[in-house]
């Protein structure tokens, strides 16, 4: 592993040093457990994690989706977590492979160059922005952030080579939302709000990341043949759903309404199955609001209130008053919660004064944020990628026709999912969200893995006719 990873750049180390470097590792990670044994055990998965990614930047891509569950865990949210580290490795690995090994990489400014360039001009812009932001310390620290997002997408694009490298990503996503659900079901106590993530993440960004777990999940199950993984599947779909009508979600449940439609229009020959699925998934739905859910629930998802969505309402409003005000710039990157209050008190009739005057709040819609702080440039980079992302998986499903059933079902549940969390993304700011630009990564490399898919496999004869 070590021999690859250095391989090209004329610094091989010579073999004889290896078992010295091992061994003299072996006796600093033996001294630091004595005194720290938890720092002990992070640096060993820091080095086996380096030396995975090095060897192969897939395998590192889907440690890494694995590990953005932690970011939804407080004890581990403070300072440089190891999920920011492992972003790091995975980035330089990302680099050497396109300095070293050009000829075999995927590179979507190559391959892309229109996406590529909305891509980069996305983060030029949020960058420019700081000339015209209220606080330009905000605007810079919230366009590198923003940045982070946007190499991610090129690092996917890079890793997925093979349709095998997708499974990795996708079984990689549904376990980390699993371990993310399942940490906020054990910790759930009811709170103040009664919502399932409250103390631990946004219940609308954690109901918007199930989203396309669930329906890779709901896709894989029909393409899979194995009892036990069948079950497996079906175990963890049924827990991101338990989890996703727990959150008492608005944008999570109309996500989901959205995907059981896109889900019955994608499934092709597979569609009475998946409508019956979608009706099952109704069933449950219906059941638990009808009987196990807090009244709290029920009146919140019905509107019941006169709360304006928590305030959400206003701050939509108070958006649409900026990016009218200033279509073009828009007030900044991450400068929304620095202007809100301005704009409230003179120009728009709020119902909700408290959470706007009192509290700094997102717009809570991914679309409005970036209209409101980066104008109409912003969001049309931004919509750029994500219709671009869209297209790609339509494009490949198209090249898919007629091969590799299980692989086509995977990719028609990546379809619905991400068009599942764009939806619900209408109820979160969520532009610096990993998971966004994992997937919109995935998305635009598809294309060319289905081209090597097509004509591998044939589609059963008795599915054809289905």
């Amino acid at each position: 592993m070590a021999v690859d990873a250095f391989a090209g750049t004329g610094h091989i180390p010579r073999t004889g040093t290896l078992p010295l470097l091992a061994a003299g590792g072996c006796v600093l990670v033996g001294g630091i457990a004595v005194i720290a044994p938890a720092a002990a055990l992070a640096l060993v998965i820091g080095i086996g994690f380096l030396l995975v990614t090095f060897r192969s930047l897939p395998a590192g891509l889907g440690v890494f989706t694995l590990l953005i569950a932690l970011d939804d865990i407080p004890a581990l949210q403070s300072g440089v977590t190891f999920v920011k580290l492992a972003g790091g490795v995975l980035v330089a690995a990302w680099l050497a492979q396109v300095v070293l090994r050009r000829d075999d990489t995927q590179s979507l400014l190559r391959e892309r160059p229109l996406l590529s360039a909305a891509a980069a001009g996305l983060v030029v812009w949020a960058l420019a922005s700081s000339l015209w932001a209220d606080d330009q310390g905000v605007a810079i620290s919230s366009a590198l952030r923003l940045s982070q997002g946007v190499v991610l997408l090129f690092v996917v694009y890079s890793a997925l080579r093979e349709p095998k490298h997708v499974r990795w990503l996708l079984g990689a996503y549904v376990g980390g939302t699993l371990v993310a659900a399942a940490f906020a079901l054990a910790s759930f106590s009811g709170g103040d709000s009664g919502r399932l993530g409250g103390a631990n993440t946004n219940p609308n960004e954690l109901a918007a990341a199930i989203l396309p777990a669930i329906m890779v999940c709901a896709f894989a199950f029909l393409g899979e043949r194995r009892p036990i993984a069948r079950w497996a599947i079906s175990v963890g779909g049924s827990m991101l759903l338990l989890a996703l009508l727990m959150t008492g979600s608005r944008g999570g449940l109309v996500g989901l309404a959205v995907a059981l439609v896109a889900a019955v229009v994608a499934a092709g020959p597979g569609r009475l199955k998946i409508v019956a699925a979608a009706l099952v998934i109704i069933g449950i739905g219906v059941v638990y609001y009808a009987t196990y859910a807090p009244q709290d629930y029920v009146d919140r998802l019905a509107a019941v209130r006169n709360d304006g969505g928590t305030g959400r309402s206003d701050l939509w409003e108070i958006a649409l008053v900026i990016a009218d005000d200033r279509p073009v710039t828009g007030v900044g990157a991450g400068n929304f919660p620095v202007a809100e209050a301005r704009y409230a008190a003179a120009e728009v009739d709020i119902a909700r004064i408290d959470l706007v005057l009192d509290e700094t709040k997102v717009v809570h819609n991914i679309y409005l944020s970036l209209l409101s702080e980066l104008g109409v440039v912003g969001l049309a980079f931004f919509l750029c990628l994500v219709v671009g992302a869209l297209a790609s998986i339509v494009q490949a499903l198209r090249r898919l026709r007629g091969s590799d059933w299980p692989f086509q079902l995977l990719v028609r549940g990546f379809l619905v999912g991400v068009v599942a969390i764009m939806v619900a993304y209408t109820f979160a700011t969520a532009e610096y969200e990993k998971q966004l630009w994992l997937l919109l990564g995935a998305a635009l490399a598809l294309p060319a893995l289905a081209e090597r898919v097509a004509g591998a496999k044939r589609l059963p004869d008795s599915l054809a006719r289905q």
